[in-house]
């Protein structure tokens, strides 16, 4: 009688172990993700004087005109403000060399890395101008 559950059992394990599994992996990856890239937190402090707004330079207009369109500020951020974007300058590796860019992002990780070298002086390598919502 056993025998004849054996393959049953065998079939059973392979169509939800699977899935099951799957699912399990997929879900211990997401958590670690977001325990590894760091979140804008409202709690976390929002203000730094490690923040830089070039006052001349080729970049200097764009970051002013960048800052003004995405309402960002630089130190203190304004009351009930959260950073959830960022104007920086970073360098890039193109296939003309390297060079450095301004940009807004509200990619997470560059906001969590900027967040972290602006308030925390932990080292990324980025120029960062001022914190958006």
């Amino acid at each position: 009688m056993s025998a004849a559950r054996s393959p049953s059992i065998r079939v059973l394990s392979r169509a939800i172990g699977r899935p099951l599994l799957f699912v399990v992996v997929l879900g211990l990856a997401w958590s670690l993700s977001t325990w590894v890239l760091p979140a804008p937190m409202p709690n976390a402090p929002q203000t730094s004087e490690r923040v830089l707004q070039p006052e001349s330079g080729p970049d200097a207009a764009r970051v002013r005109v960048l800052l003004a369109e995405h309402r960002c500020w630089s130190g203190s951020a304004p009351e009930g403000a959260v950073a959830g974007a960022v104007v920086l300058t970073e360098q890039v590796h193109g296939t003309h060399g390297t060079g450095w860019a301004t940009s807004f992002t509200r990619d997470r990780r560059t906001v969590g890395w900027a967040i972290d070298q602006a308030v925390f002086g932990k080292p990324h390598g980025l120029v960062v101008h001022g914190f958006c919502s």
